[in-house]
């Protein structure tokens, strides 16, 4: 098997040093490089806090709903008057 020789391909000088171009393949180009980034999925520059507001909300959860507050007085009006009776 032949090598081939090192000479024979073109090179381009880049901040990483010489680098040597295959034929037949073309270098990434800048707006290449900026369509990738663009694509790849968006990732959190810190770590996320936790949504606890409405539907997510955790502590809500634990809270009493007004109309447990309403009914609760109904039963309690409503005990009141058979027991006066």
């Amino acid at each position: 098997m032949v090598e081939p020789n090192p000479a024979f391909f073109e090179t381009e000088v880049t901040d990483h040093g010489e680098q040597v171009l295959i034929p037949d393949i073309k270098p990434i180009t800048p707006s290449e490089c900026l369509v990738l980034m663009m694509d790849a999925p968006l990732v959190p520059r810190r770590e996320q806090k936790p949504l606890n507001i409405g539907l997510f909300d955790q502590d809500g959860r634990a809270q009493l709903d007004i109309l447990d507050f309403i009914r609760a007085a109904e039963r309690g009006a409503s005990s009141s008057t058979q027991t006066k009776e």
